[in-house]
């Protein structure tokens, strides 16, 4: 099977739906379990997936003060993840407003893989040591660009 090329992404970003499961794991539970993920492909990216809330144990997430700007979809505001008495400071985002062309997001929230137990997009565990700053998931269908590799 021929790999994603991320330089092969448009710009802008694209949104798509996710045809496999994808899962979140933290501090040994499960924290969100999703059929109905989107994902999003932005040039020299890797995708950023995309959970609904109404997928999502919402009571292990608390919202912070943290906001961050993305010039295509927005304002993003930040929730830290609380559970059994561990925290993981800023560890989701979501776009409670977001940009026009990019208002199917608005109630789907992303984790980053870096500061949860474990990430799933089907059987796959997303290499949690890539996107600790960017919130991309790498898995096995992309390539990994030579900037996030070891």
């Amino acid at each position: 099977m021929k790999k994603e090329n991320v330089k092969d992404y448009p710009l802008p970003p694209k949104v798509e739906k996710v045809n496999k499961e994808v899962r979140i794991i933290f501090n040994e539970v499960e924290i969100a379990r999703s059929s109905d993920a989107i994902r999003i492909l932005q040039k020299n990216l890797l995708p950023v997936y995309y959970i609904s809330k109404k997928d999502i144990k919402m009571q292990y997430l608390k919202k912070t003060e943290r906001h961050t700007t993305c010039e295509y979809k927005g304002v993003a505001d930040y929730f830290n993840i609380e559970v059994n008495g561990k925290t993981a400071e800023n560890a989701a985002f979501y776009y409670p407003n977001p940009k026009k062309g990019f208002e199917g997001i608005e109630n789907y929230i992303s984790f980053y893989p870096a500061k949860m137990d474990a990430c799933y997009v089907g059987n796959e565990k997303v290499d949690s040591k890539i996107g600790l700053f960017t919130g991309e998931w790498a898995t096995s269908e992309v390539e990994i660009p030579e900037r996030l590799k070891r």
